[in-house]
């Protein structure tokens, strides 16, 4: 995979770092978790962030004003859709389909949601 069009800081840090210790050590002196934290550097910086950039996410996310950016027409929408419709989520549904299966294979440490009953989760919260 080539490198990113636009590299994010974490990204430029997690390859310098590399180079320095290829440079030093040799290829060989790379570790498993240098492998992977570079893998997971260079794969946001090629397709996750452009992706949420082309949908529109933020591209840094400014704490102090998050009640505001939550409040923006677009993002209130969504919020508001996975609190009335949690199943419209697909992260939702990921994770609900792996709780129903713990259910499954052990009900005795499934998930408090899927133990809880359809009214209970309607008025939770």
């Amino acid at each position: 995979m080539p490198l990113p069009l636009k590299p994010t800081d974490v990204f430029d840090q997690s390859l310098k770092s590399l180079k320095a210790r290829i440079r030093a050590h040799g290829k060989d002196s790379i570790d498993t978790m240098e492998q992977i934290e570079f893998c997971l550097a260079h794969e946001n910086a090629t397709t996750t962030i452009p992706l949420g950039r082309r949908a529109g996410y933020p591209e840094k996310i400014l704490w102090q004003d998050i009640w505001r950016e939550i409040e923006r027409p677009w993002i209130r929408k969504r919020m508001d859709l996975m609190v009335k419709k949690p199943l419209s989520s697909p992260i939702f549904r990921h994770y609900f389909s792996d709780a129903t299966k713990d259910e499954d294979e052990d009900p005795e440490w499934a998930t408090v949601y899927t133990r809880s009953t359809a009214s209970d989760r309607m008025t939770a919260g």
